[in-house]
């Protein structure tokens, strides 16, 4: 007579399958054969099916194994989870998903970075940048939305991935958005991007009306390196903000014999804040 695994059986069948897979190349014969293996055996159906249960254990369990070997077939139902009452099930699901790394996964993440919860759209981040080049387009789009802190959190991932294709929107982002934080996070996308083509724009970031644009461009010049920064990073050594001074000398240091020489206005008392560097409130 066949008995059917127990449901602790279940879970450590789950789990050595689990830390096997880890182990593996996300794309590789093996990983193929495993994920095969848990559909044959009825593993990955059984976590499916427990995606919907009202324990939020359960459910935060499921999507995790399925990240592991529930491939393409559980990309739908793992993204229904971004959307789950609870968020550690949001966050788990969200790993699971970077965990696939498909162009799907990518998009259904990058629609999550709108969510209302500030930490949601944290981890989801974290997980875009995961995804890597995969989740650059869906990032652009939300970029070019410039909608809120989802929008400020794209471009965050754009720079870290040195996304090249998305420098067309965070330089229209860099230049005009109504935010102050997007303006700032771009410019500095921007930076880490280091495409001279992009010099002009950063160059306008650093006479921004707002200060952490300003500081934001300064560091982001000595990312590029171009000495054609040197004297508009020398004029923000006299900003009227100590971030905006701090991060033009690092830049001038930076660039090493083009960033050194006279600055005549340097030792000038900085207009708009106290000479001590102290921020304004």
């Amino acid at each position: 007579m066949i008995r059917w695994p127990r449901s602790w059986e279940w879970d450590i069948l789950a789990t050595l399958m689990s830390e096997r897979l880890a182990r593996v190349e996300r794309i590789g014969a093996e990983r193929e054969r495993l994920s095969e293996a848990a559909v044959e055996i009825g593993l990955a159906r059984r976590y499916a099916g427990m995606l919907h249960s009202p324990r939020r254990w359960y459910r935060a369990r499921a999507a995790e194994n399925l990240g592991h070997f529930g491939g393409e077939e559980a990309v739908a139902l793992l993204g229904r989870l971004l959307d789950d009452r609870d968020e550690t099930v949001r966050a788990v699901a969200a790993r699971a998903l970077a965990r696939i790394g498909t162009g799907e996964t990518a998009r259904l993440l990058a629609r999550t970075l709108e969510d209302p919860s500030e930490l949601t759209r944290l981890r989801v981040a974290e997980n875009l940048q995961r995804v890597g080049p995969a989740a650059e387009e869906p990032l652009a789009q939300v970029l070019s939305r410039q909608n809120g802190a989802g929008a400020v959190l794209a471009a965050q991932v754009l720079g870290n991935l040195g996304a090249d294709v998305a420098r067309a929107e965070l330089a229209r982002a860099a230049r005009g958005a109504a935010s102050t934080d997007l303006r700032a996070q771009a410019t500095l996308a921007l930076g880490k991007i280091s495409n001279p083509g992009d010099l002009p724009t950063l160059l306008g970031a650093a006479e921004d009306p707002a200060w952490p644009v300003r500081a934001q461009a300064a560091n982001a010049l000595g990312m590029v390196g171009d000495p054609e920064a040197v004297p508009v990073l020398r004029g923000l050594v006299s900003d009227g903000e100590w971030w905006v001074r701090l991060n033009a000398a690092r830049a001038l240091a930076g660039l090493g014999t083009p960033g050194e020489g006279p600055c005549w206005s340097c030792s000038a008392a900085p207009t708009g804040s106290r000479a001590t560097g102290r921020r304004r409130r």
